[in-house]
């Protein structure tokens, strides 16, 4: 815009401040200029007089844009600083959680075939029980990986269809107690009845059973892990409570990104993958993930999902 175009304005009561414009000084340098106008008017209240001042802020400029500069400088090495630590923590679990499962199958495995015909037959079911269960361990550490790389990759896979949301919770209930023999109560508790929702059925299971399996894992044998089942009307809501550790404040924040652990948690096994898996899942739905959590005194994780769902 001209001068001769902001002094027309003024004229018309339109008062332009700091309008910044490029112009060429006689010296042939082009430099950055803010113009303000301002109308003085009469006692009749009539303009009698434009005041324009134009103020020379190349110099502005170049700091403003030294320091965009070095904003974009630390942003971009506190990201190559986080993909490090995540590197870090990622190749530090890949050695723990294989490593531990790998050796117990590999002595179990040793075992049967050096002393097969010694072994009782207790001892021998024993040895088949530890392979299965911790080929079972290395097989859902891969799925987490893998879903977490393929989500990075080409973007997570998302195929919603028809699916009854009281029933979903009652399958992964069902496993969930299964894979507790007894040693933790699981109550499910449903209050919607059928209701049939448009989700993706294999991603909701695995973020529901995700939070079970977290639930169990960090609380005391023969305690109680709740689920529970409502709808109001904004949303579904499905509950998981549990008696456990707790997560400490500081860590909360941090605590769905993938392979962040809570400082608490001490030798129990885990990736950090779980959480991290659950809230994309969550959210391709449109949905959110809150947690509640006390030191001590347990956990509750609430998956929220639309009422729009529902068919």
């Amino acid at each position: 815009m001209s001068l001769d175009a902001l002094i027309r304005r003024a004229l018309t009561d339109e008062i332009v401040t700091n309008f910044e414009t490029e112009r060429v000084r006689r010296d042939g340098e082009l430099i950055q200029v803010s113009i303000s106008t301002a109308a003085i008017h009469d006692a009749d209240s009539a303009v009698y007089e434009v005041v324009a001042v134009v103020s020379d802020i190349t110099e502005r400029k170049r700091m403003e844009a030294d320091l965009l500069e070095k904003e974009k400088l630390r942003l971009a090495l506190n990201k190559e600083v986080e993909l490090r630590n995540m590197r870090n923590r990622f190749m530090s679990m890949i050695s723990h959680e294989f490593r531990n499962p790998l050796s117990v199958i590999v002595s179990s495995g040793d075992m049967l075939e050096r002393y097969y015909a010694r072994l009782s037959e207790e001892s021998r079911s024993e040895h088949f029980a530890n392979i299965r269960t911790y080929a079972g361990q290395l097989t859902d550490l891969l799925d987490d990986i893998l879903a977490l790389l393929r989500a990075e990759s080409i973007g997570p896979e998302f195929k919603p269809a028809p699916v009854d949301l009281a029933q979903l919770c009652e399958n992964a209930v069902g496993e969930a107690r299964l894979k507790a023999q007894n040693q933790w109560q699981i109550h499910f508790a449903n209050l919607v009845g059928q209701t049939i929702i448009k989700a993706d059925e294999k991603l909701l299971r695995h973020a529901l059973s995700n939070l079970l399996s977290n639930a169990m894992k960090y609380s005391p044998p023969q305690s109680v892990v709740s689920v529970k089942l409502w709808q109001d009307n904004r949303w579904f809501h499905i509950q998981v409570a549990d008696q456990g550790i707790g997560i400490p404040p500081e860590n909360l924040k941090r605590l769905f990104e993938p392979f962040y652990r809570a400082e608490n948690v001490g030798d129990v096994p885990g990736t950090g993958l779980g959480l991290a898996i659950t809230k994309q899942a969550v959210e391709l739905h449109d949905g959110q993930l809150e947690v509640e959590s006390a030191v001590g005194l347990g956990s509750v994780f609430t998956i929220y999902l639309p009422a729009s769902l529902a068919t």
